[in-house]
This record gives structure tokens, sequence and C-alpha cells, in this order.
């Protein structure tokens, strides 16, 4: 947190909902909007339009200058001012309505009491520190949004969240470059409104559980990728663990295996990666986990050394490489789903039958 008397890196503070350690379904959560618009024709706006100025008008906006309550009433405040309105029925914001049916699961009329079941259990923040002037073009500028990190990371370091709701492509784009501090976990199944993109922190990792509950729970999408692009992600985390003679072959044949596996709902993809996707076909476990992996390996046996590292790569999954391997230490549930991964891995089939039959 910043010191006491230094000014702070970002201008607008974010609002915060009184229950927001608690989080939202559990998970500390900060939403992340682009920037806010003003369009009123107003003398300042040059001032209010760029994040080296805008400060000297916290105060001075004609909008709130003259209103009573002056510390609530200020520039720097407007991320709360513009969710109280929402949340109490005195504005409505398109993208803070879209974004509640969401994330609620819920139709009809939005009550307050409705809006409170999201809105007091999150932060928001909106990305660019100033005003800008049209709410129908966004600013798209890359070096903008670059400027704009150093403050917002600032911020992250204050609120410590888990997870990051994110709004506007732009974004999505310069976060995605920093990821010593965030890890992008993919685009939410949004059917109209804004689009939402879903960001966890290195710091406040979401796993295991969590994890596939908010993949479930969010429908992050399992985008079709054309086979080269699992080719290409293969070479890039395992290339360098496959032996033999062909290795080309080999990435080839895993990229039409894995491909096979998602386009079934058995996996994930993400724009970056694969993920183990909880679904109707079943929950993947540790266990589960290590057998998939002595699958890939027994069906493709020019894998090497380095090869469960490069597999946690590409599911981005740090514990991924795992001694849990053993067919026989499977529950009811856990083989059940195994025999469906079987399916794909000819060699864990027959192990299955195996154990089965002794």
């Amino acid at each position: 947190m910043e010191d006491q008397g230094k000014e702070k890196r970002y201008f607008f503070e974010p609002y915060k909902g009184a229950h927001y350690s608690e989080g939202f379904n559990g998970v500390r959560s900060l939403v992340v909007g682009v920037c806010h618009i003003c369009k009123l024709t107003c003398d300042h706006h040059q001032k209010c339009g760029s994040a080296a100025t805008v400060r000297c008008m916290d105060k001075l906006c004609p909008c709130y200058k003259d209103l009573d309550d002056q510390q609530y009433c200020r520039l720097s405040n407007s991320n709360t001012i513009e969710i109280d309105a929402f949340v109490e029925g005195l504005a409505n914001y398109p993208a803070y309505k879209h974004f509640t049916y969401y994330m609620l699961k819920c139709a009809g009329d939005l009550t307050e009491v409705m809006k409170r079941q999201l809105w007091d259990y999150v932060a928001f923040t909106n990305f660019l520190q100033f005003y800008h002037n049209c709410g129908e073009v966004l600013p798209k500028d890359e070096n903008l949004y670059e400027e704009a990190y150093p403050a917002f990371k600032a911020l992250l370091d204050e609120l410590k969240p888990e997870v990051l709701y994110v709004w506007g492509e732009q974004t999505r784009d310069c976060l995605k470059k920093h990821n010593e501090d965030l890890v992008y976990l993919g685009v939410a199944d949004m059917q109209c409104g804004i689009s939402l993109y879903i960001f966890t922190t290195q710091e406040n990792r979401v796993k295991g559980k969590k994890l596939d509950s908010l993949r479930y729970r969010l429908g992050i999408k399992s985008v079709k990728h054309h086979h080269g692009w699992y080719a290409r992600l293969l070479k890039e985390h395992v290339g360098a663990s496959i032996g033999g003679e062909d290795p080309d072959a080999s990435i080839h044949k895993l990229s039409l295996k894995l491909r096979e596996m998602v386009e079934y709902g058995v996996l994930g993809a993400t724009e970056d990666g694969l993920y183990f996707r909880q679904s109707q076909h079943g929950q993947w476990t540790a266990l589960l986990k290590g057998v998939f992996l002595q699958a890939l390996k027994d069906t493709f046996t020019s894998y090497g050394r380095g090869f469960n590292p490069g597999m946690a790569k590409v599911f981005d999954e740090p514990n991924l490489a795992t001694n849990k391997k053993d067919v026989n230490m499977l529950n009811e549930n856990e083989e059940q789903f195994a025999r469906l991964i079987g399916r794909f891995f000819e060699t864990l089939g027959k192990k299955l039958s195996k154990e089965r039959e002794g």
C-alpha cells in the first residue's frame, strides 16, 4: 500500500463493496472497465481528458464543485459514484447491467437487492486514468494502456484480488503482456453486451476446485483452433523433449489427439493454451491428470525428459507434473471418466480392461 501522505499512482479510487474481503462466490474479485466517459461540452475537458492533468480537476468539476458533500462528490471518486448510482437505480449503465445479469445468472427486472448480491462483494475500477469524450469509440492507442499499467499494478498490490473480470480487448491485450503479474484464463461465454476476459493473479492465483468452479460457472469458452495452432503450442513447450526419427510426426499425432479431446468436450482451449474441462463428461482429479499424462507417453513413446513440465505449460498448471498415475488407485467416479479418456488412447483402454479382469 502507498505510504500515507504520498500521492497514489492511480487517480481514480476503486469502488470497494462492503463485503469485498469475503469475495463473490468466495473469490476476491476485481471488475475492470475501460475508462470514464464525459460527453458534456466543457472548457475543462482537455484537462480531464489527460492522465497528466486530471488530478487538478478533482474538486473543480462544474458538475460537483457546488455540491455539499465534497468528500464524496469529486472526480477521483467516480468509480464509487457510478456504481452507487447504478445499484440504487439512479442511472442505467448498459455495461453494468449486462455484467450483473451474467454474473447472477438471472433475468427480469434487476432490483437493488439483486444488484447488491454482486456489487457488495466485488471491487471495480476503470483502467485508464482519465475521462474520454465518446462512449461509442473507446481509446485504441496501446501506448495509453501501457502507460496506465503502473497505476493499475499499484491498485492490484492494494486490493490483492484473486480474479479479474476485464472489459475491453485493448485492456485484455495490455494485461496479457504482464504475465509476471497476471495469468490469462480466457473469455467468458457472454451472449450479448460487453466482452468479458478473465484473469487471475500470480500472487493470489486461483487454483484447483476454485478454478474448476470458475471456469464452469462462467462458461469460459473452448476456442475452436485449427490443427496448426495445437502443433505450434506443443512444439513450443514440449518440442525439446521429443526424440525419435521424426519429431514432427509425433507432434502431428498428438496435436490431432488433443484437438479431438477438445472437440469432444473433455479438454478445453483458450486463446493461449489448454485446460482440463470439468463438464458433463466428468471431473478431472490429480490422479486422472497423471493417468492422462502417462497415456500420452505410452502412446507416443518418443517423448522423453522434460515432457511433464512442458505439458504443465501447455495446460498452465504448475503442479501438473505428477507421479500419480496408477489406474488401480482410481475410485469409481474416476474410473468411469478414465474409461472415457481411454477411448482416445488404446494403451490406457487396455490397462483399464486388464485391471477389471484382474
